[in-house]
């Protein structure tokens, strides 16, 4: 996986005092590496925070971290979301060279993944939060069915842009989408970066 360095983070000061503690990360489109940055983020706040923080695969249609770590085959995300258990621990997979944890997608449905299981996400979230001081959901594009209203499920979103590869007029798009749903967008990555990070994305936010 594509590890990044802190200066290509462009995070808000209230996501590191721990204000926003569930995080969607999604791009405008796919393509842009969202796993990777996810991963990433979720490494970077287990420094930060110096305790285990939950990575959680929720692109159901591109599994990355499923693949990443093995977990096509285990119980994950959608399995608990239908689950009366509210104990999640039976569905994740605790990654120890990191010391991260990880909850694969889970068995979903080719199509409509979450139907009827969205509704569970807010207080499931709560439950997670009662453990983890954070957790970092590796989300659907923004284009993607039902991707803006799962991500104002969450306390905020980080937005990731590929350099030379993200246009500037679709990370805008986003943004405006994501406000228009309800959503917080609290930080984004540039990934697959080259150079500086540029004005327009440290503006983003």
């Amino acid at each position: 996986m594509y590890n990044l360095s802190p200066s290509e983070l462009n995070l808000s000061a209230d996501l590191l005092q721990g204000h926003y503690r569930s995080l969607y990360v999604t791009a405008p489109s796919e393509g842009a590496g969202s796993s990777s940055c996810a991963y990433a983020l979720a490494l970077a706040l287990r420094e930060l925070v110096n305790e285990p923080v939950l990575l959680i695969d929720g692109n159901f249609e591109n599994p990355g971290l499923n693949n990443q770590f093995n977990l096509n085959e285990w119980s994950g995300f959608a399995d608990w979301l239908r689950s009366d258990d509210q104990d999640p621990s039976d569905y994740i997979c605790k990654v120890k060279n990191h010391e991260i944890h990880v909850m694969g997608t889970g068995q979903v449905a080719a199509e409509h993944p979450l139907r009827g299981l969205a509704e569970q996400i807010p207080e499931r979230v709560k439950l997670l939060l009662e453990v983890y001081p954070y957790i970092v959901l590796d989300a659907p594009a923004i284009n993607q069915s039902g991707s803006l209203n799962l991500a104002a499920l969450f306390n905020g979103v980080i937005l990731v842009a590929a350099e030379n590869q993200t246009r500037i007029e679709s990370l805008e798009t986003a943004k405006q989408q994501l406000q228009q749903a309800g959503a917080n967008l609290v930080g984004s990555i540039l990934n697959r970066r080259r150079q500086y990070i540029p004005n327009w994305l440290s503006k983003l936010v």
